[in-house]
């Protein structure tokens, strides 16, 4: 309603907060602001605690658009300033997969979240539109490819989980260990590699869940919290393990993960490497780099702090690469080195291009660094 003069005012309400009062007397000394465009229920339908209870929409039915300029200007928009309610009202059910899928995998590109969230959509528009909608949100974090491969066709971007969805889920599931989940970007150089380890999850998850006798335990990207389970924060750590400083000997796997078959419970690290010489390029840094911590992980037995519902003594070391020929000059120079010192014996090798939801579990794709012949992950 309009009204004519300041005395139609009407007295300032009594259950009202500090906020909203200030915002009313703030409302009355506006001399810019001429008696037409003065509300008459201003402010208790539209504010509480300094923040929107309605809708862009809704305010325009009721309020002159004058006045919900100097509002808009002092107080910020209504798309701004959204109640946390309001955000998990818009959360949709196949939005929720995709917030718990980000949590599972931690980085995902707009393919990947396509297959496994939104099968149908042949396209891809109902996925872009979606991830934009939780990315306006602060639910996901959108991050565009700043480093283009030809061996994995144009850049789509990626996403990862942000603040506002690590809380919303914490919230919405009631586990706080959730609140673990890692939610900073790796850097632009290794967002390629993440989206590899990510792939290798998704295959063995696809793998395990057609059939019914190996059980996936547990899975623990790099950046991932291992002990989610210990309140004190200061005791938390993940899968890097530094033994030394001088001269420096670390054990840092890209992932890890244990499984579960006929009683027994196998721990096995993974390592992506991504490079695509055939000549071994790169081999001898690898070598010299990867072993050594992984031989004393396994002289320590610390796999067990990693996974302390583990069987077995040993552990097996995974070192997945784009194709058979970087995978056979991998070998090559692994054969080299001393299998007593370095625990070559725990290397099993794979291409990337053998591993699939048919053979990641039983298929003959993992190779020793002898000539022996190759050997599936789990034995039937």
């Amino acid at each position: 309603m309009i009204l004519s003069s300041r005395r139609s005012w009407g007295k300032r309400p009594r259950a009202v907060s500090n906020r909203v009062t200030t915002a009313w007397e703030e409302t009355q000394r506006q001399s810019r602001l001429t008696d037409s465009c003065r509300l008459q229920d201003w402010p208790p339908r539209a504010f509480l605690g300094g923040r929107f209870l309605l809708n862009r929409c809704a305010l325009q039915r009721q309020y002159p658009v004058p006045c919900l300029t100097q509002i808009y200007r002092r107080y910020g928009s209504p798309t701004t300033q959204t109640l946390f309610d309001k955000r998990r009202a818009m959360v949709t059910g196949r939005d929720m997969e995709v917030l718990l899928c980000l949590a599972r995998y931690r980085l995902l590109n707009r393919c990947q979240l396509q297959r496994l969230c939104y099968p149908t959509d042949k396209d891809g528009r109902i996925t872009r539109r979606r991830l934009a909608s939780l990315a306006e949100e602060g639910l996901v974090r959108g991050h565009s490819m700043l480093v283009a491969s030809q061996y994995d066709g144009p850049p789509a971007p990626v996403y990862l989980l942000a603040e506002g969805g690590r809380k919303y889920l914490a919230e919405k599931l009631v586990d706080d260990r959730l609140l673990l989940k890692p939610v900073h970007l790796p850097h632009a150089l290794h967002l390629y590699h993440q989206l590899a380890v990510s792939e290798a999850h998704i295959t063995l998850e696809a793998a395990i869940a057609g059939q019914n006798t190996v059980t996936l335990e547990a899975w623990y990207n790099e950046a991932e919290v291992v002990n989610t389970h210990e309140p004190n924060p200061d005791k938390h750590f993940n899968l890097f393990t530094e033994f030394r400083s001088c001269p420096r000997l670390v054990c840092s796997p890209d992932a890890a993960f244990m499984l579960g078959y006929k009683g027994r419970r196998s721990v096995f690290y993974v390592e992506l490497d991504r490079g695509t010489g055939d000549r071994g390029t790169g081999a001898r840094q690898l070598v010299t780099g990867k072993t050594p911590g992984y031989a004393e992980l396994a002289r320590r037995q610390l796999h067990r702090k990693h996974f302390p519902a583990v069987t077995d003594d040993d552990f097996t070391v995974l070192l997945i690469v784009p194709h058979p020929r970087r995978r056979d000059a991998l070998r090559r120079s692994f054969r080299r080195k001393n299998p007593g010192a370095y625990r070559t014996d725990l290397w099993r090798f794979a291409a990337h291009t053998n591993l699939n939801t048919e053979t990641v579990l039983h298929g003959d794709v993992f190779y020793r660094c002898d000539e022996q012949a190759p050997v599936p992950l789990v034995w039937r």
